[in-house]
């Protein structure tokens, strides 16, 4: 199947993932932040090699996490990390011949679309097994937020400390589940960037900044938002997350209109680098960013500058 220079590739792709993964049990920050790139030698391994040896890397990986954190550490290694991974190496390497002959990729917009709607299938199962097996989903989440933060509000007054509690319950799920998306996407784009480095790509580089979405996500996410304010109790509690990761796609896209728009002005380079800082320390922009990815679905500015170019 493999040459047996590749066997060791994907051998050791396995084991780097298990240990970086692995690194998240010391519980020091350095350690987490490591284990966020778990799942980057697993899509360098995919998308140099193909599908098979992703999976193949993945199940090493594995086996190589129950050593550490037995079964169930495995089991969620594999769901949260390997099978991810794995399903967008499959899909990113889909190809099809047009009319003219030329060679059609998978659409990197679809990639980040199946990403999300993975994402929200992870905070659906984890919302219906703690609703159904314990007092409820965001009650569960409210206990556990108790439990860690007591030592870090001691010496709070039990109404600030609730306060406090409820304020980041509300989103707590959601938050958590974009940050693995992020990271998710991060690792997928320094996967193929390394493989193209390297020239081991199996496909081209995906052209991000005219990064597409399908109409019907729009609706999708004006759904869970308004779920989010009209449905009661724990359902509107998990469309209020879901919509939370919903935003990472029209942010994506509100990304790409940013970088097409600072191309076509002379001081380009510096206003990104003065927006990122911006968003950066205070994050608050991401928000406009979202928001203007969503106008965009509709308004098409990419393409009219690009037709305004051509034109020139």
């Amino acid at each position: 199947m493999f040459p047996t220079k590749q066997w060791m590739a994907i051998a050791v792709g396995g084991v780097i993932s298990a240990l970086l993964y692995a690194l998240v049990t010391y519980g020091s920050i350095g350690g987490v932040l490591l284990a966020y790139f778990c799942q980057l030698p697993l899509f360098i391994i995919g998308l140099s090699m193909g599908t098979t040896a992703s999976v193949i890397a993945g199940s090493i990986a594995a086996a190589g996490v129950i050593a550490v954190s037995g079964v169930l550490g495995a089991f969620i290694f594999l769901l949260v990390n390997a099978a991810p991974v794995v399903l967008l190496v499959r899909q990113g390497l889909l190809s099809r011949s047009d009319a003219h002959g030329n060679i059609e990729w998978y659409p990197p917009g679809l990639l980040t679309v199946g990403a999300t709607l993975y994402g929200i299938g992870l905070l659906f199962a984890a919302w219906l097994w703690l609703s159904v097996s314990t007092i409820g989903f965001e009650e569960s989440v409210h206990a556990y937020l108790a439990e860690v933060t007591s030592s870090i509000l001691d010496g709070q007054t039990p109404e600030m400390q609730e306060k406090v509690i409820d304020n980041v319950v509300l989103v707590l799920p959601g938050t958590v589940a974009l940050s693995w998306l992020v990271m998710l996407v991060v690792n997928g784009a320094l996967g193929q960037g390394l493989v193209l480095r390297f020239k081991r790509n199996m496909r081209p580089n995906p052209d991000f900044a005219m990064l597409e979405l399908p109409n019907w996500l729009s609706v999708l996410g004006a759904a869970l938002l308004i779920g989010s304010i009209i449905l009661p109790g724990s359902f509107g509690y998990f469309a209020k997350n879901a919509a939370f990761i919903m935003a990472l796609p029209f942010f994506l896209v509100g990304l790409s209109v940013i970088h097409v728009a600072a191309r076509r002005i002379s001081a380009g380079m510096l206003l990104l680098i003065l927006f990122y800082l911006l968003m950066l320390l205070f994050g608050w922009p991401a928000i406009f960013v979202a928001f203007f990815g969503l106008i965009e679905q509709r308004a098409g500015f990419r393409q009219k500058w690009a037709s305004a170019s051509k034109e020139e």
